[in-house]
């Protein structure tokens, strides 16, 4: 696990844009949205990047979601994922603090090297690894956050949207908080979801020399899933060279998925290093 640090004292505040999930060369992701979540993120005068992983699309034969149909180009070459990724990353290097690999990069690791880690290295962007803690220095605090790309999948069939969402906090809490200690914040990528959970306080009655006080007592974190780039619907189709268009089924059916939306997750931090709050930005 990487442990970083990112010095922003002199800034009033910033913006923590969790990225990942982007599936280049997936048939069903919006490369649109791609550029458009590009250029929110550099619009913004106090961005910072943290590269959640799966900039690539490249699952192995014996997963059930491969199908060449799928793919916007039925044999990729690792030459062409590691051009696009760093034609995409390029102009966000400057301000990205870590880049992780996720499940899609492992696989290309394993037969052609670690592609990602060359990215970095011309792009003079930190390797983030598997996971990280990043610690970024405020004028006047610290904020700590836990980042990993993660594995394993989630889906809960609970119509209540409280209970549903309490389901996806304790995942989250599962693959992260036992990681890593003392951080604000605790964030996956993976399961394609777009997701932020506040920190939740609770208010605890002090009383002392006959006056009553409360206290905020922080109880648990600030809990997160970065969002994704791939539409979905099985209305997507490949134009064949007659012009007609041959319907597929997405990587999100294929897999098991319900559509998601597409986007990502900021956390805008202070100069104490607290939350001021979070974005789920659909794009």
């Amino acid at each position: 696990m990487e442990d970083i640090v990112v010095d922003l004292r002199d800034w009033p505040y910033a913006v923590l844009n969790l990225l990942g999930d982007l599936h280049f060369e997936n048939i069903a992701t919006d490369e649109d949205a791609t550029e458009n979540a590009k250029s929110k993120i550099l619009s913004e005068a106090f961005s910072r990047v943290i590269g959640m992983g799966d900039y690539v699309d490249c699952i192995i034969s014996g997963d059930p979601r491969f199908d060449l149909s799928t793919r916007a180009n039925k044999y990729p070459k690792p030459a062409d994922m590691e051009n696009k990724v760093e034609e995409y990353w390029a102009p966000l290097a400057s301000i990205t603090d870590c880049a992780l690999f996720g499940n899609h990069e492992l696989t290309v690791m394993k037969k052609y090297g670690n592609f990602l880690w060359h990215v970095c290295k011309r792009l003079k962007m930190r390797y983030g690894g598997w996971s990280a803690i990043i610690t970024y220095k405020m004028k006047h605090g610290d904020f700590r956050i836990y980042v990993t790309h993660s594995k394993g999948s989630h889906s809960s069939k609970v119509r209540d949207p409280i209970r549903r969402d309490a389901a996806l906090r304790d995942y989250i809490r599962a693959k992260t908080v036992d990681k890593a200690y003392n951080c604000q914040a605790y964030c996956i990528a993976h399961i394609h979801r777009l997701r932020g959970f506040r920190e939740y306080k609770e208010l605890k009655m002090i009383t002392k020399d006959g006056k009553t006080s409360f206290i905020e007592e922080i109880t648990e974190p600030f809990l997160g899933v970065t969002g994704q780039f791939m539409r979905g619907y099985d209305s997507v189709g490949i134009i064949q060279k007659d012009g007609t268009i041959e319907p597929v089924t997405s990587y999100v059916e294929i897999g098991g998925y319900k559509p998601q939306p597409v986007g990502f997750l900021q956390i805008i931090i202070d100069d104490k290093g607290d939350i001021l709050g979070h974005n789920e930005v659909v794009l």
